[in-house]
């Protein structure tokens, strides 16, 4: 798996399919989602991962896993976007990271 960056603690890598359910315990949540118009589907889980995997193939960017060395835990996702402000597309920074491993 192609790693992106790596700290002492953690390490970003390119989103996965195995990563579904990590993501979707950000993504499918009501309260993480609160200020998107409503949480994920399971099928739209899938999607974003499809979605991501595409950008980094056409951008060299998009959201990328972040993973706990110690114990090899997916965290959540990271990253760059882009996003259509003012009739413009701009890259727009972002993270989702799982409830429990916020602080």
């Amino acid at each position: 798996m192609k790693r992106i960056l790596e700290t002492e603690r953690l390490y970003l890598r390119e989103l996965i399919p195995e990563d579904e359910k990590g993501l979707a315990e950000i993504l499918c949540d009501e309260e993480s989602m609160k200020y998107y118009p409503r949480p994920f589907t399971h099928r739209e889980v899938r999607e974003w991962i499809v979605r991501n995997r595409e950008s980094y193939k056409k951008n060299s960017f998009g959201l990328w896993a972040v993973i706990l060395k110690e114990g090899d835990i997916f965290l959540g996702e990271c990253g760059i976007t882009l996003q259509e402000i003012d009739g413009k597309i701009l890259p727009e920074l972002g993270y989702h990271i799982i409830r429990q491993y916020r602080k």
